[in-house]
């Protein structure tokens, strides 16, 4: 598949952010998402998954002050039902998706769609690094510049030993995340990782020699602080993807 919008010949990216009680983040995440550089087209579709703070006032707020902007608002169901609602929403030929609390690169979206054309995969990601909460006002992440991309050799092996890939380092082709039936919508952890899984079995992957997001080293009420239980979702998303792929 190109990764061009054939009525202009341009790339088509719908911005995906999952929000569940993050008014503290929200500013500097959604600023970081529209400062994006790239010529490419693009929309901003947010989910409010049953936020109990200020989280859908912020967003509203920033729909009436930004053009292409669709707000999904729901009663809480975890992340994976939260992102296969916001991919249903979208309407563009990428996704990228970013959590609520994640700061992009400011080129992170171009340089992906780069690898994506050279490396002619539809799944392509970037590594992280960390952020210090109470800096967030004043923490501007640094430009990627010029990387390299490669596509991952034994790629099912790669995935099926460690899940690396966070939902705000990826760009996946939205044909891709629909075929493959989105996120496991029983899991409130690792929607990536029952998503990337799918992904990787069906075609190549490739990754970005990069930082392409910058994650807070603490973020109250994040779900991946609960070790046990992300284990335990793990162990969930292998032993049924096991069970259907036996081979």
């Amino acid at each position: 598949m190109s990764t061009r919008n054939d009525s202009d010949n341009r790339p088509a990216v719908s911005f995906v952010l999952t929000v569940y009680n993050k008014e503290y983040f929200l500013p500097a995440v959604l600023d970081a998402v529209v400062a994006q550089s790239g010529d490419f087209e693009r929309e901003y579709v947010i989910v409010n998954d049953g936020s109990t703070d200020d989280s859908l006032s912020l967003i509203r707020a920033f729909a009436e002050r930004t053009p292409n902007v669709v707000i999904v608002d729901q009663p809480n169901g975890g992340c994976s039902k939260a992102m296969n609602a916001g991919v249903n929403a979208a309407s563009k030929q990428w996704i990228k998706p970013v959590d609520a609390d994640d700061l992009l690169a400011p080129d992170t979206t171009e340089r992906l769609l780069e690898a994506a054309h050279t490396t002619g995969c539809r799944l392509v990601y970037g590594r992280n690094n960390l952020y210090q909460r109470a800096e967030i006002a004043d923490f501007k992440p640094p430009a990627i510049g010029a990387c390299a991309a490669q596509e991952i050799p034994d790629r099912m092996m790669f995935v099926l030993r460690q899940s690396s890939v966070n939902p705000s380092s990826m760009l996946i082709a939205s044909d891709l995340y629909r075929d493959v039936g989105g996120c496991d919508p029983r899991l409130r952890y690792l929607q990536d990782y029952s998503l990337v899984l799918k992904a990787a079995w069906r075609e190549p992957m490739a990754l970005l020699s990069a930082v392409v997001f910058w994650k807070p080293a603490e973020s109250p009420g994040r779900v991946s602080d609960n070790k046990a239980r992300m284990y335990q979702n793990m162990n969930l998303v292998l032993f049924e993807f096991l069970s259907r792929h036996p081979d």
